[in-house]
């Protein structure tokens, strides 16, 4: 995305002020930039392992929703400022109908201000565009993490900055003291909602339970997650997949990790046949042979972000779609 940038600079600057000369300098240098962006791209996916089909990227470009852009956007432009959700979306709507504002009066008063202030737009949504075309939850306006908009939010610092450097006051040092009081207060506080569930006292507590209950020695086995809080599972057990026990018990090879998986379908192939195939944390593998019903294991996590051991009531429930259990119950 720099490459992409440094053009548009380029061009704005260009627009700006034009001449011959300039024109000539800039059509070079996008001749000599504009080839190493397919360069680039290609070794990236080829020696980095990454084979997304960039046809379906094309086609999600097209998958555009307005609400669902500001829902995504709502966060890196205004969730830092604790304003009610209501207020932070109509906020980010009438952001974005100030860009294509800005856009046009640059381009009628070639003015240094609105170029900034257009490059800086650009940056945040220039940035954002690799997750909206490769993530679902980027486009679909779900909740979003804070690290997919670490760059984009370079471009938010940037119109910040350049809004503060209009204050002509002897009171603008208190006032920017002030500013990063308040953000130090604002992670103070998104820290310490996220401690009830991210902290490592937490997050230890859950993983030795499951360690507890698993019996040592065993390989295969298959993980359920439940839970009514659907947050604190995601980043408790969900997204840790099994790492934490393989890491725990020291597992090395990809077939002794434990799969996570709340299909009772596989779950059932899994114990009942042979060269099945299942997804772990490392890769695909295939089981050659079955596994014992005993190594299903599931935990529910509760309100109190305890885990409670429901093996004994899912196991139940698997022996009533495996066949080979069924038959043996026969």
């Amino acid at each position: 995305m720099i490459l992409p940038l440094v053009l548009i600079w380029e061009f704005l600057s260009v627009y700006q002020k034009f001449s011959f000369k300039k024109i000539t300098f800039f059509s070079l240098r996008a001749i000599l930039l504009l080839p190493l962006i397919p360069v680039t791209t290609f070794i990236f996916h080829k020696y980095f392992g990454v084979t997304n089909d960039f046809s379906q990227y094309t086609k999600n470009l097209f998958l555009f929703n307005f609400s669902n852009l500001i829902q995504v956007l709502e966060n890196v432009l205004f969730g830092w400022t604790l304003l009610p959700k209501e207020i932070v979306f109509w906020a980010t709507g009438i952001s974005l109908f100030i860009f294509p504002l800005l856009i046009i009066l640059f381009l009628w008063k070639k003015s240094e201000v609105y170029k900034i202030i257009s490059f800086l737009y650009i940056w945040i949504f220039l940035f954002y565009l690799p997750n909206f075309l490769v993530q679902y939850f980027a486009r679909s306006g779900m909740a979003t993490e804070s690290r997919y908009y670490a760059i984009s939010a370079v471009g938010v610092v940037g119109l910040l900055a350049y809004g503060f450097s209009f204050i002509k006051s002897k009171y603008i040092n208190w006032i920017v003291f002030l500013f990063l009081l308040f953000n130090l207060y604002v992670t103070n506080r998104v820290l310490m909602q996220y401690s009830t569930f991210r902290s490592i006292p937490v997050f230890n507590k859950a993983w030795d339970k499951i360690d507890q209950d698993v019996p040592k020695g065993e390989i295969g086995s298959v993980f359920m997650y439940s839970g009514e809080n659907y947050l604190h599972r995601e980043y408790l057990l969900d997204y840790q997949d099994t790492i934490p026990f393989a890491i725990k018990r020291g597992l090395l090879k990809k077939e002794e990790f434990p799969i996570m998986t709340n299909d009772k379908n596989l779950i059932a192939k899994l114990i009942c046949e042979k060269n099945v195939v299942k997804h772990t944390p490392v890769g695909d593998i295939v089981q050659k042979e079955p596994i014992p019903l005993s190594y299903v294991h599931a935990w529910e996590l509760k309100k109190d972000r305890e885990l409670e051991n429901r093996s004994d009531q899912e196991r139940e429930g698997i022996k009533k779609i495996a066949k080979c259990l069924l038959f043996k119950q026969s």
